[in-house]
């Protein structure tokens, strides 16, 4: 019941940006990638910069990429933006606000799961065995 086909728009795991932009029709993208989540971000950014062009012609920003978590958090509060719930139960397990990613699920961690969604952590382990 957790697997279904992907929508045909939708930016497949592994898919690069670009390559969806392109089928969109886009020619920019706004990406929330900062430099702080992690070291490859961090060489990524600081060589690419916040606006630059990408191999096919197209634009890429990162307008996040020199902001902290509690400077994220502090926008979100202070705009009164909404923002995905998940990061309330990653809250509520005990994931440091640092270490919080939102993605697909059955890529978290296994610990991530089982204490945040045992009956989906069951269900995949039942499915899959012991991989997380």
């Amino acid at each position: 019941p957790y697997w279904r086909e992907p929508h045909p728009d939708a930016l497949h795991i592994g898919q690069r940006v670009e390559t969806w932009m392109a089928r969109q029709g886009y020619d920019c993208a706004f990406l929330g990638l900062r430099k702080s989540e992690s070291t490859s971000r961090t060489a990524y950014l600081s060589a690419k910069g916040r606006l630059y062009r990408q191999r096919n012609g197209m634009w890429q920003c990162n307008p996040l990429a020199g902001w902290s978590t509690d400077e994220v958090w502090a926008a979100i509060a202070g705009l009164g933006l909404p923002y995905n719930p998940v990061y309330d139960r990653l809250a509520a397990i005990g994931v440091e606000r640092e270490l919080q990613r939102v993605g697909p699920l059955p890529l978290a961690p296994g610990w991530i799961l089982q204490r945040g969604w045992p009956e989906m952590y069951r269900d995949l382990v039942a499915r899959y065995g012991q991989r997380w």
